[in-house]
């Protein structure tokens, strides 16, 4: 394998998952394409970041577009586990020693907020390919330098193959290669 030309990593999913390792692999100099079934923005539940989350997008390179966004700012939380139980609250009070440290965190849109970060690992140089579907998956378990090679079809039934080094499955609750691999 070292005497050949490394291949792309394939990403599948391109929601927070997939767009952050997609940025992570980037900024290590991967080339990198990811693949979204879908059209950005696509309907999501909201989402309530965590400040650690704020430290993670500022490492990325994203927590300026996040910020312009005007998502809600949020200093505390509140879960109620059901009727007749005490509710458990929590603050986001850490103070501020360093600049990756927040006291806050953020309600965002998850359209939005994909949007954006989908967006972002274009803009760092992944190859987006949305509305493309991975539809299969061989990988080459045997360790004799030779790729794996993925399956995609768009949307308008272009179909076509890549050979690749690594797949990461940030499919979310569908679990692609998880499925495939009977790991789930």
């Amino acid at each position: 394998m070292a005497n050949r030309e490394r291949k792309p990593v394939v990403i599948i999913g391109g929601g927070p998952a997939g767009t952050s390792a997609a940025l992570c692999l980037r900024k290590l100099g991967h080339e990198v394409k990811l693949f979204e079934k879908q059209k950005f923005p696509r309907y999501r539940l909201g989402e309530s970041l965590l400040p650690g989350t704020l430290s993670i997008l500022t490492r990325l390179g994203v927590a300026d577009k996040v910020n312009e966004a005007g998502f809600v700012r949020k200093n505390a939380a509140t879960f109620i586990w059901g009727g007749g139980r005490p509710p458990w609250s929590f603050t986001f009070g850490t103070p501020k020693t360093a600049p990756w440290v927040y006291d806050h965190s953020l309600q965002v849109t998850r359209a939005e907020y994909d949007h954006i970060l989908l967006k972002a690992a274009a803009e760092h140089g992944a190859e987006v390919r949305e509305e493309c579907e991975i539809s299969d998956v061989q990988l080459n378990e045997s360790n004799d330098g030779n790729p794996s090679v993925v399956t995609w079809t768009a949307a308008d039934g272009s179909t076509g193959t890549l050979d690749t080094d690594f797949v990461v499955d940030a499919s979310g609750l569908r679990g692609s290669l998880s499925q495939k691999l009977t790991t789930r």
